[in-house]
């Protein structure tokens, strides 16, 4: 089960689950924002954070849950965990129960973050989009250094592992977001264009896939 929106109530309905991170239900939030039910709402979640904090630390991404909008958890008596850092713009509860059960939320957070574009949890698709955002930014193309496979045929199907190279790089605050058409432009809290993506989408219409674009 999908995470879901009721815009009448502003409740953002999560599926069945025990844990959840914050930026999937902002992934979700704002993919719901650009559909046609949603594009007659405020934006159920903001982002703000990712601040450098020098060594490639950075600080944590914030989700702010806007004008309203709270979580309701599915029915059940259950923890949820929540990873992630997930406020209100008014200083409210962040959530309502369920329609019938007891769910004791859990937000698990942490003061700071390290980026990384290797190791497990990391999508190749992570790695492009990084890699096409630093060098729209700097106008350089990353450098990577490449370790070769193992000599043994046995080991043939190993993964390569490989260690991205980064100087100077400065990523900015993530801002505004916004569609048009079948693109996603996301910008930076100067609001200057960051990133251009291609938004593709099943028979359904359902967005199945991310591509980014030259700027």
């Amino acid at each position: 089960m999908a995470i879901t929106f009721d815009s009448v109530n502003k409740w953002v309905l999560l599926p069945n689950v025990t844990s959840i991170t914050a930026q999937e239900i902002y992934n979700v939030a704002v993919e719901w924002s650009e559909t046609q039910e949603g594009m007659d709402d405020l934006p159920p979640l903001l982002s703000t954070g990712f601040a450098p904090l020098g060594g490639g630390a950075y600080s944590d991404k914030i989700f702010i849950l806007n004008s309203g909008w709270k979580l309701k958890p599915y029915s059940g008596t259950y923890t949820l965990t929540i990873i992630g850092t997930i406020i209100t713009d008014d200083e409210s509860p962040r959530e309502v129960p369920p329609d019938s059960g007891t769910v004791h939320f859990v937000y698990q957070v942490t003061s700071q973050g390290i980026i990384s574009v290797t190791g497990s949890g990391v999508t190749q698709q992570d790695k492009q989009d990084i890699a096409d955002l630093v060098e729209t930014q700097t106008g350089q193309p990353i450098k990577t250094k490449v370790n070769p496979l193992p000599a043994d045929p046995a080991k043939e199907s190993t993964v390569t592992d490989i260690q991205v190279q980064t100087t100077n790089i400065e990523l900015h605050h993530i801002g505004r977001v916004k569609m048009e058409g079948d693109y996603l432009y996301i910008y930076d809290t100067l609001n200057q264009l960051i990133a251009k993506y291609k938004l593709n989408k099943d028979s359904e219409g359902r967005i199945i896939e991310r591509v980014p674009q030259e700027l």
